[in-house]
């Protein structure tokens, strides 16, 4: 495996646990905050993750990132918030994949007022009314982009890059505008602390524009993924609804295929023989049109890949 793979694959394994451990243990997903035109969503509760093992495992590895460091410390002091403790649940979600409809809707416990006077002090900042909900602008200096928000009652606020959109998303939340009521995200949502759910019309856009390398995922009606944390680690399940029965057992043979490769992949590559034996517990089944994923990742096996990834960070900075 060469080195660039090599970098990229440790970055995504460890950015997908932590994103895991930190989302166990979740409230109900509340489809309520979330508009009926929604094509995807992504849901994470964090307010029991300093309370999980694998989150153990996990934030020390975190704190280590200087950049993960530095801005939980300026969040930290800006807004005097404790982080994770204050930040409850994130909710994502947008009428499509493009960056400037989507809006993001965070639980906090924090001053709403300090956040308004520090806001107030970007020399761009607008105040406006629209569709009946006051919307605050401000400019964003890293991204060179005019950012929109607005506060949802005494711990939630919504923010994106549309003000039509933001206000829309705060009349969904004050029962002033049609929330989602779609099964295929509420059954997927009963105990997960990650949600992630998009329709069928969505991911053929992915594949349309090559940004899904597998020509299966524009042959779907929908999918949804929930992580949640069971006895001995993180417990990820999948529901995928293909258009035919054939595409879901292609997909089946896909995952199989993946196993093996990566099995292959690993026989001489310490690193990718971890990875290699996390995947292994993965199983995909299909019955009729729909595949069913359940994939089991014991804690014991993500500290193995920590303590890698560790150690390949190491040797990386001796050279």
């Amino acid at each position: 495996m060469n080195i660039g793979l090599k970098n990229t694959l440790r970055k995504s394994v460890i950015a997908a646990i932590a994103l895991a451990c930190s989302t166990v243990h979740a409230r109900p997903f509340d489809e309520k905050a979330v508009s009926a035109d929604a094509k995807w969503v992504m849901h994470f509760d964090v307010d029991s993750m300093t309370k999980t093992k694998t989150w153990e495992l996990v934030e020390p590895k975190l704190k280590n990132i200087a950049k993960y460091a530095q801005g939980i410390a300026e969040l930290e002091r800006v807004l005097k918030v404790k982080l994770p403790g204050d930040l409850h649940d994130v909710t994502l979600y947008g009428p499509s994949f493009g960056e400037s409809e989507a809006v993001v809707v965070v639980r906090a416990t924090m001053d709403q007022q300090r956040a308004l006077t520090l806001l107030s002090l970007n020399e761009k900042y607008e105040i406006e009314t629209i569709d009946g909900q006051e919307i605050h602008s401000w400019h964003d200096a890293d991204k060179d982009r005019t950012m929109f928000g607005g506060l949802a009652g005494a711990d939630r606020f919504v923010i994106g890059q549309s003000p039509d959109r933001v206000a829309a998303a705060l009349n969904v939340i004050a029962s002033k505008a049609a929330a989602i009521n779609n099964p295929a995200i509420v059954q997927g949502s009963t105990s997960a602390g990650m949600l992630m759910y998009v329709a069928g019309d969505e991911l053929a856009k992915l594949a349309q524009k090559k940004m899904a390398n597998n020509p299966l995922v524009g042959k779907l009606d929908d999918a949804w993924i929930a992580v949640s944390e069971n006895d001995t680690g993180l417990l990820l399940t999948s529901k995928i609804n293909a258009q035919t029965p054939e595409v879901a057992q292609n997909l089946v043979k896909a995952a199989d295929g993946l196993k093996a490769m990566l099995a292959f992949a690993g026989a001489d590559d310490p690193d990718a023989v971890l990875v290699s034996q996390l995947v292994q517990t993965m199983t995909a089944k299909a019955t009729a049109k729909t595949v069913d994923v359940t994939w089991p990742m014991p804690n014991t096996s993500i500290a193995d890949l920590l303590d890698r990834v560790d150690a390949n960070a190491d040797a990386d900075a001796t050279k």
